[in-house]
């Protein structure tokens, strides 16, 4: 199923790709390392997963590939805003 915005399933791999690097930058420095790290610094490198107030409010920013923004039609969206 797509909407406007293209298909929902690259935000939900963009969120997973995230969180997934956060667990695996935890696991490689281990427990005492892993407890200093801020939250912050896994996202950044990342992406980001933002909850807002509002209900149902969460933005997911992450890198994805111009082949991948071209299938879903967001390429020169894109590039409107980036370039």
């Amino acid at each position: 199923m797509s909407d406007a915005l293209g298909d929902p399933r690259l935000l939900q791999i963009g969120a997973l790709i995230v969180v997934v690097s956060d667990v695996v930058i935890r696991a490689l420095l281990g427990a005492d390392d892993a407890i200093r790290v801020p939250t912050g610094i896994t996202t950044t490198i990342a992406g980001a997963i933002e909850i807002g107030r509002a209900p149902g409010v969460v933005q997911v920013t992450f890198r994805a590939p111009a082949s991948a923004l071209e299938t879903a039609g967001l390429k020169t969206y894109a590039e409107e805003l980036y370039a």
